[in-house]
């Protein structure tokens, strides 16, 4: 709702969590570009690694 509300397509958004499926894949799924926050959930090892990866929420601003 929020990146329709934003008239955004979801290939603009940025969803930044600390699951690897709730937060990331399920963002992913939905086409936006997913963050994934380490260090609160371990990566699946059975799934590829995340695109974005970042350990703190200020690393976000490295990735832009």
């Amino acid at each position: 709702m929020a990146v329709k509300k934003l008239e955004l397509s979801p290939d603009e958004v940025c969803f930044v969590g600390d699951h690897p499926e709730v937060d990331i894949n399920g963002a992913e799924r939905a086409g936006l570009i997913g963050i994934w926050l380490s260090g609160f959930h371990p990566w699946p090892e059975n799934q590829i690694a995340p695109t974005y990866q970042v350990q703190k929420l200020a690393d976000i601003l490295e990735l832009f």
